[in-house]
């Protein structure tokens, strides 16, 4: 299972980017900043959300 994220930017530079992550990085990233794991991604809260498309 992976998870991806489809970021729109626009403005003097526009395109989109896709970042498809592996199940298990994500439930590092989610352990490692909330203390949790996610089951089942259909179902993020926005917090959830924030954590996978942070400002890194």
């Amino acid at each position: 299972m992976v998870a991806a994220i489809l970021v729109e930017m626009s403005g003097e530079l526009g395109g989109i980017m896709l970042f498809i992550l592996t199940k298990e990085f994500s439930d590092e990233i989610f352990l490692r900043m909330l203390g949790k794991t996610k089951e089942d991604f259909f179902e993020l809260e926005e917090i959830d959300s924030s954590v996978l498309m942070g400002d890194w």
